[in-house]
């Protein structure tokens, strides 16, 4: 946050915060969301205690 407020020649690392901390859940979210789109997804997995035994 600090270097954030240094390059933003914020006067305080308080106005930072109070500026960008209610953005910062949304691009976690999506950070979040891009990342699972890129792993890649296998059909559902029956769980070993449920399998067959043969």
């Amino acid at each position: 946050m600090k270097v954030v407020q240094a390059m933003l020649r914020h006067s305080s690392v308080t106005v930072t915060g109070d500026t960008y901390t209610s953005v910062l859940p949304d691009l976690a979210r999506n950070a979040a969301e891009q990342t699972a789109a890129i792993v890649p997804r296998r059909a559902t997995i029956t769980p070993i205690n449920q399998r067959a035994a043969g």
